[in-house]
């Protein structure tokens, strides 16, 4: 009986000198995560962080690079016309990345959704140019050989592997994926008012015949079934895409207006948190500051 109640008395206080100390705070900074982990952490949250220069400048190279190998190949597969696109679109939206997604990635939560967007309504878009022949109809109009082949190389297949990959960029907010994104938003989503100048373009191959036809290009290549879509020829107002051509540039022009209106925020008021290069933002946990978590005392 008496083992019984001594087993249920408390247990007995030991000295100071033999306690046992525990921390009341874990600082998590003594533990640094990895850079994946960081990362990941990173595209997260809406913590802006400065490209680094060296990154600035090798990001630049291969856009360059980019540029140059995309006009070129689409000089030698097609003709001139691609060129003035690829490259006028290309450097429209170089200079603006330069200024702007290049300095300071936008937070992903703002920019996929844009791209993404956009992609979308490119895919429907070009969905309507394949079923009307808009290659073919380009060699007709421009004298190029922009076969049906081609086309579907370009935008069924390079282009879907090209969005997803600039997608996953923008996630992780790498600089080069920046480029990409404006690229998109400024080609295919501001120049697809072109669709609606094409039909009142006369076609430098037999323009008055409406039938398609089977013709030798300038380039010496041979395109099969080029059909004839000038409104001189057809009395019809329209082109490969044009009842689908506004689609992607809403959300293009949008995100164009959106993500310049971030950066121009940004350059009047540095001060303000979103821009500064490394915030201190609050969170459940306490404030976060360059990575690291720390509790308030």
């Amino acid at each position: 009986m008496l083992r019984c109640f001594a087993s249920t008395r408390a247990a007995p206080i030991l000295p100071e000198s033999r306690r046992m100390s525990v921390p009341r705070s874990v600082e998590t900074s003594q533990h640094r995560p990895d850079p994946l982990t960081r990362d990941r952490r990173l595209a997260q949250t809406s913590e802006v962080v400065e490209t680094p220069p060296r990154t600035r400048a090798w990001s630049s190279v291969v856009a360059v690079l980019f540029l140059i190998v995309a006009m070129w190949a689409g000089y030698a597969a097609i003709g001139p016309p691609p060129v003035a696109i690829v490259g006028g679109s290309g450097l429209v939206a170089f200079v603006i990345w330069q200024r702007s997604y290049l300095r300071r990635p936008v937070d992903p939560s703002v920019i996929l959704p844009l791209f993404l967007l956009t992609v979308a309504a490119l895919d429907v878009h070009m969905a309507e140019e394949y079923l009307a022949r808009f290659g073919p109809a380009m060699s007709r109009l421009f004298d190029i050989s922009w076969t049906e082949r081609s086309f579907l190389l370009i935008f069924a297949f390079l282009g879907p592997c090209l969005y997803a990959l600039t997608a996953i960029g923008l996630y992780y907010r790498i600089p080069l994926a920046g480029f990409l994104a404006w690229f998109i938003f400024i080609g295919p989503g501001v120049a697809e008012f072109t669709h609606f100048i094409f039909p009142l373009l006369k076609p430098a191959l037999d323009p008055t015949l409406p039938a398609a036809i089977t013709a030798t290009v300038s380039n010496g290549r041979l395109v099969a079934e080029m059909p004839n879509y000038w409104i001189g020829a057809t009395g019809r107002y329209y082109f490969p895409g044009l009842y689908t051509a506004a689609l992607p540039m809403v959300p293009g022009i949008y995100a164009i207006i959106r993500l310049a209106g971030r950066a121009r925020v940004a350059e009047v008021r540095p001060d303000r948190p979103e821009s500064m290069s490394h915030p201190k933002r609050f969170s459940g946990l306490g404030f976060v500051e360059g990575g690291d978590i720390r509790r308030r005392p």
